[in-house]
């Protein structure tokens, strides 16, 4: 039966109980917020204690199959089966060729198996702590000495392992029975990155590294060779290729990170993309096909096959995406119950599980896509999915479908076994259903007819009453049929989910607990059910049994009444204001007698203030966030709404793909903010300036209020396809008055750089996962609805004596420094939630890493009235006497730099004295020399984003290669240059000019042009060499020079780069390394 509530919630002592803590804590504001509260939850007494009776888990199948975890490494072998690794699970599968499991086995001792190679009889698996060799059958054979990124077996019967050592890659060669034979490097080609390697029929070796496809012939010094370079298309390679594999005719494959597999012909030549999403492994066959493993953001992870790989028009089959996935638990969000009490669990592969109360998986249904919520209380279940709501029935043709209106957007429904109700946040309604799909009725939240916003969570319906979990009165709103007010549930912590079921109430709070009220509305128990885990929901049976899905551990969590009731109410976690501080020194290295500015941050959030705010909404709707990772952000989007004061906020809503769209501008109609979240729709790239600017224009627009704080919001799953200018169009935020938080989803975002974006580090937030995400957002929201964090405060800052402080630096002034002790003090009021900053500077007296204070801490009263304290960081600096500055130069460009994108053009003498020797005794040539500094150069250089360009200058001149982000072919180019007589130092310039002034120059890239010469100009040239110069610094290029050996004309040369300190003398080529590396701390960092 459903609870029994009376509106006035009096005529018993526990409701009058009630009914006096729950003024006290709504009165606040704020949960558990004061002493009295506390001393008040102490008094009643629990009736029931909660134990856990089971963790459900993926469980086996009901197919062959596999169930993979995590697919790794993949391969073929000669009679068309296929052998995959799982480096969640440590297992290996044997597979036939349509992907049934033939055998599977334990992988111990190798870490975590990374990729498998099969040749003959043998199956060879690298994992990335050692290897295993096994039979065909699963038979260990034994564990062997290798690691790396990838493993193949060549026709010679040998087998190759990559990997990555000190910036080049390294093959190591084992025999069959993995003795080693050798180790193979070319030491003159570094490699940022290296992944899957394959052999292809001719014996040479192919790698994934860099963002392209490096092929390798075997012989030279190291035993290989670089000898080519494939690359895709400049529109993609902004992603990495994580394999790569090839056929018996030579052609070659590899899969990329932004889920494409493409393809390039025997000649090197590129072919075609196909999308494949969540691709990261692929081998050849069967047949004229190629199989991948996927780990897709929708959730599946498994395997898919591309019947004919030469065909890049057909999509690519994914195996075991219908009941072969029955008994996985993946990232479960929703759970209901049906009528016998089974679960009915809702996760990320887009389909309803039903598990039996044992544990056993019974029956799944597909849902068509990403479900906001899962209905039980029938045999047969429904599913809400925003504007629409969609059941199943027994007879497939009785199943029924109804769509709301376009005004609508259904974030939440419930039902028992004669009802349906459904939450419709943005047009503030609840709508009721019969189970046949008749509409029963609908009526407004509001009961009073106020048109605010009323946040509202969830939904939960039993009998003749309807349950709404309500946020902004921290209460569950108890409803009639008709829509009347029934009564309310105060209670002590904000709901997030709410059930109802045997006349019990259920709520999941925010406080990550499981509260149980009673018909009149007592609390009867309290449990964690996850305290290492995200709680996402709540349901219950009516014995009382209560499932709670994990979504990061992947469980769904069972419960049974059967413990023993607690002694008291557990201690609540005070909302009260959270106190944050940092400490910094910058620069992080310096010379003696040169200043460090040490700051000292004060800031926190607290759950008070008059709610009024502009805030901007950046969402990332590019292809990437497909799925899982939209659902999520729509999901945590409306958690942030619910946080905010409808009464005081204005948002706007701003998508961007590859292009940026304002969904919804600035407005106070919450309602209309819920539509715009409704209407995010993935696709395209990832423009981050775009969406920036158009954020700061909504900000500084006509509907924005110059006397409330303004703040953007940017979530993002991925790294923006266009990076140069990013930085900028954050700082054209920031210089308005709006604060900017960036918010990175998932394992692959920049964070460096949305760290750098954000008006301060520390408002960056990461969500390694969907089911964090709307935790992120409510963080942030209770953040920055806060106006004042701390009302009086005391800070000392204690010195060590070799750091000399500058007196008059301190800012603001303190209210005393004590010699005696070193000891500066500041008396703080009224710091304001976005912070207060401290600064003084000091002159570091001794050399090394160096602390730059003894201790520094903050007492204070906050803005709730509470008591507290904490202590700061110490900051370190490295601290150089003057004359180490030849040796330690690279290295503290390195320490001050603030990355900026440039586009630099390496021009290269290459006439015939390039050939002599490098300086006395050297055994290598001034050409050696420089095309080693240049690689040099180029590995201090952020590609893509970063482009480079080589232009050789000898009685000629010849772009070797032209502007581009790929640091493969321009490691190739080097390797081109040749020598002809004659220095037409004019030319070199002419040709780098034309080339800054070409299409491939990036505009928001600073030019650069560093010029390398050994002799002097051609006879006559001198004047050319000039003009040349000056038409390319006007130009704005910053221009720098560099004179090999004792030939050059150093004033030429500082006459050429226009300053003295862009004007370099090599007398060797140890002295030329060190001068470009130099030169990269310059043009390379503000």
């Amino acid at each position: 039966m459903a609870p029994n509530f009376d509106p006035t919630l009096g005529g018993s002592m526990r409701t009058s109980f009630r009914a006096l803590v729950a003024p006290i804590v709504l009165g606040l504001g704020i949960a558990g917020g004061s002493a009295a509260v506390r001393d008040a939850l102490a008094q009643p007494s629990l009736s029931e204690g909660y134990s856990l009776v089971a963790t459900w888990k993926t469980t086996s199948a009901s197919t062959d199959i596999p169930q993979l975890e995590r697919p790794g490494g993949i391969d073929v072998a000669s009679d068309d089966t296929i052998y995959v690794v799982d480096n969640r699970s440590d297992k290996a599968y044997h597979l036939s060729s349509t992907g049934q499991v033939q055998q599977a086995w334990d992988v111990p001792g190798v870490g975590s198996p990374v990729d498998v190679a099969v040749s003959g009889s043998r199956v060879y698996v690298l994992g990335d702590a050692a290897s295993a060799i096994y039979d065909r059958d699963g038979s260990n054979r034994r564990n062997w000495n290798a690691s790396g990124r990838g493993i193949a077996v060549g026709a010679n019967q040998r087998v190759y392992v990559s990997r990555l050592e000190r910036g080049a890659a390294v093959f190591d060669v084992f025999d069959v029975d993995g003795v080693k034979l050798a180790t193979l490097s070319d030491e003159n080609f570094p490699v940022l990155s290296a992944f899957g390697m394959d052999v292809g029929p001719d014996g040479r070796l192919y790698l994934a590294a860099d963002g392209a496809v490096y092929r390798f012939d075997l012989g030279g010094p190291g035993g290989v060779t670089a000898n080519a370079l494939l690359r895709v298309p400049r529109a993609i390679e902004t992603s990495d290729i994580l394999d790569v594999a090839v056929d018996a005719s030579g052609r070659v494959y590899a899969v990329m990170q932004s889920g494409r597999m493409v393809g390039w012909d025997a000649a090197g030549a590129y072919v075609a993309e196909l999308g494949v999403s969540g691709a990261r492994w692929l081998a050849v066959g069967p047949g004229g096909g190629a199989v991948l493993s996927i780990i897709s953001a929708s959730g599946f992870n498994g395997l898919a096959r591309v019947a004919n790989r030469n065909d890049f028009k057909t999509a690519a089959q994914r195996w075991g995406e219908g009941n072969d996935t029955l008994g996985e638990i993946d990232a479960p969000r929703r759970v209901s119950t049906g009528p016998s009490g089974q679960a009915l669990v809702l996760d990320q592969l887009e389909r309803i599980q039903a598990w039996s109360r044992d544990g056993q998986p019974q029956q799944q249904w597909r849902v068509g896509g990403y479900a906001a919520d899962v209905i039980g209380g029938a045999a047969w279940p429904c599913h809400a999915s925003g504007r629409e709501l969609a059941c199943k029935m027994l007879d497939p043709a009785a199943d029924w479908r109804f769509a709301f209106p376009e005004t609508a957007y259904v974030t939440a429904a419930d039902g028992d076994a004669s009802r349906i109700a459904a939450l419709d946040l943005a047009d503030q309604q609840v709508w009721l259903f019969d189970r046949a799909g008749g509409q029963q009725g609908r009526w407004p939240l509001s009961t009073s007819g106020d048109p605010a916003y009323i946040a509202v969570s969830d939904v939960a319906i039993e009998g003749d009453k309807v349950y709404l979990a309500d946020q902004a009165d921290t209460r569950i709103d108890v409803r009639n049929l008709d829509g009347s007010r029934a009564g309310s549930i105060a209670l002590l912590v904000n709901p997030l989910r709410v059930a109802a079921a045997g006349g019990r109430v259920y709520v999941l709070a925010r406080d990550g607990r499981v509260w149980k009220y009673d018909g009149a509305g007592t609390l009867i128990a309290v449990f964690e059910p996850s305290p290492d885990g995200t709680p996402n929901d709540v349901a219950a049976a009516a014995d009382g049994r209560v499932y709670v899905p994990d979504p990061p551990q992947d469980r769904v969590l069972v419960f049974d009444p059967n413990g023993n009731p607690p002694s008291r109410i557990p201690d609540i976690a005070s909302d009260k204001c959270q106190v944050a501080v940092d400490k910094t020194a910058a620069p992080a290295s310096l010379f003696q007698g040169e200043s460090a500015t040490v700051q000292l941050r004060v800031s926190g959030a607290c759950p008070l203030g008059d709610g009024r705010l502009d805030v901007a909404l950046i969402v990332d709707e590019s292809g990437s966030m497909s799925g899982a990772p939209m659902a999520a952000a729509q999901s945590a989007a409306l958690a942030f709404l619910n946080e905010l004061n409808p009464k005081g906020a204005q948002v706007a809503v701003i998508s961007f793909d590859t292009t940026a769209t304002v969904l919804q501008p600035l407005t106070a109609d919450l309602r209309a903010v819920v539509r715009a979240i409704a209407r995010l729709d993935p696709g395209g790239q990832t423009n981050y300036i775009d969406a920036l600017d158009k954020a700061a224009a909504e900000l500084a627009g006509p509907i924005a209020r110059d006397d409330v704080p303004q703040v953007a919001v940017m979530m993002t799953d991925g790294k923006p396809t266009n990076r140069p200018g990013v930085e900028e169009a954050a700082d054209r935020l920031k210089a308005t008055p709006a604060t900017l938080y960036t918010i990175g989803l998932g394992l692959t975002v920049n964070q460096d750089l949305l760290k750098t974006m954000a008006s301060r580090s520390d408002y960056f937030f990461s969500a390694p996962s969907e089911a964090e995400l709307a935790d992120v957002y409510r963080a942030i929201a209770r953040r920055i609805t806060a106006v004042k964090v701390i009302e009086q405060a005391t800070v000392t800052d204690q010195l060590p004596a070799d750091m000399a402080l500058e007196l008059g630096s301190v800012f603001p002034p303190p209210s005393s420094w004590d010699p005696g002790s070193r000891t500066l003090a500041w008396q703080l009021s009224g710091v304001p939630a976005s912070g207060d900053t401290l600064s003084y500077r000091v002159k570091p007296r001794l050399t090394g890493l160096r602390p730059t204070n003894v201790h520094a801490e903050i007492t204070y009263v906050d803005a709730s009235g509470e008591s507290g304290g904490a202590v700061f960081p110490i900051p370190e600096v490295i601290v150089f006497q003057k004359n180490d500055w030849k040796a330690l130069l690279p290295i503290l460009y390195r320490n001050r730099c603030s990355p900026q994108r440039a586009d630099v053009i390496l021009a290269f003498d290459t006439s015939r004295s390039m050939l002599e020797p490098a300086g006395d005794g050297s055994s290598r040539t001034k050409l050696e020399a420089a095309v080693a500094a240049g690689r040099t150069f180029l590995a201090n250089m952020a590609f893509p984003g970063d482009q480079a360009a080589l232009v050789s200058f000898n009685d000629q001149v010849r772009l070797v290669r032209g502007l581009t982000g790929s640091r493969g072919d321009l490691l190739f180019g080097l390797n081109e240059l040749t020598t002809q007589p004659g220095t037409r130092i004019d030319l070199g310039i002419e040709a780098s000019v034309s080339e800054m002034l070409g299409p491939r120059h990036l505009p928001a890239n600073n030019p650069v042009i560093i010029l390398l010469t050994d002799g002097r100009p051609s006879a006559g040239t001198e004047n050319a060499v000039l003009r040349a110069a000056g038409t390319a610094r006007s130009l704005g290029a910053s221009l720098f020079t560099i004179g090999l050996g004792p030939d050059t004309d150093r004033l030429l040369l500082g006459l050429v780069a226009g300053r003295q300190d862009r004007s370099f003398f090599a007398p060797n080529a140890a002295a030329l390394e060190q001068i470009y590396d130099s030169i990269a701390g310059k043009a390379l960092c503000e």
